[in-house]
């Protein structure tokens, strides 16, 4: 095959008319080739960072400490969350739901996270010791009872969730409270007066012990290193 039309130039020359025509062909080919290559990959880059890669739930262990508590979390009741963040390898786990609400909304705690995971209190074997495994639900696809009689992990009011909504009417019927959904619990609730908190809610490693006067709320301190 020639080739000879190449040393031509892309714009063709006078003595080779069909190597304009054929280099003018090339020349819009490759126009448009990187019109579309520079229009398109934007898209293509925002599909690929807007993909988050998502968590799944692990086993809880009693290896496993509470953010704000720092005691083991399988020795307190009611339901527990783990959430899961792009930098680090293992979940920060919560004695209590509204904990890991409480860390999810305010700033600059969560960071990056690609999974939020709670009990399913519909399919736990008791209040006081809901499975380690099994029962993980996404914590923005489950119904949630608040304003209940039951309180969490940590003895304060708690977000309870359930997979099943109607489990959820009858965990109301038993205990008060009502049905919200996710995006439906109030900051309010979550964060909800520091009385309503104990003193071990507070990191273990930020706790001062000079005054205790008051429960402290977890909101009253700085985020972990």
């Amino acid at each position: 095959m020639d080739f000879g039309w190449f040393a031509c130039g892309l714009d063709g020359c006078a003595d080779c008319g069909c190597v304009s025509v054929i280099s003018k062909e090339i020349v819009m080919t490759f126009r448009i080739g990187h019109f579309l290559l520079l229009f398109f990959s934007p898209l293509l880059l925002t599909a690929c960072d807007g993909e988050t890669i998502k968590s799944n739930p692990v086993e809880l262990t009693r290896s496993a400490n509470g953010y704000y508590c720092g005691m083991i979390v399988v020795d307190h009741p009611g339901p527990k969350a783990q959430v899961h963040e792009a930098h680090r390898s293992n979940p920060r786990w919560f004695s209590s739901v509204r904990d890991a609400l409480v860390y999810l909304r305010l700033p600059g705690e969560a960071q990056k996270v690609t999974g939020v995971y709670v009990h399913d209190m519909g399919q736990a074997d008791s209040w006081d010791k809901p499975q380690n495994d099994g029962i993980w639900i996404r914590a923005e696809e489950a119904h949630y009872v608040i304003e209940s009689s039951r309180r969490g992990g940590m003895g304060a009011k708690e977000t309870v969730p359930f997979a099943n909504a109607e489990l959820a009417e009858k965990f109301v019927d038993e205990f008060g409270g009502r049905v919200v959904a996710y995006r439906d619990i109030g900051d309010d609730y979550v964060l909800g007066d520091k009385k309503e908190h104990k003193e071990e809610s507070v990191p273990a490693n930020q706790k001062d012990h000079s005054d205790h006067k008051d429960h402290v709320h977890p909101t009253n301190h700085k985020k972990e290193l």
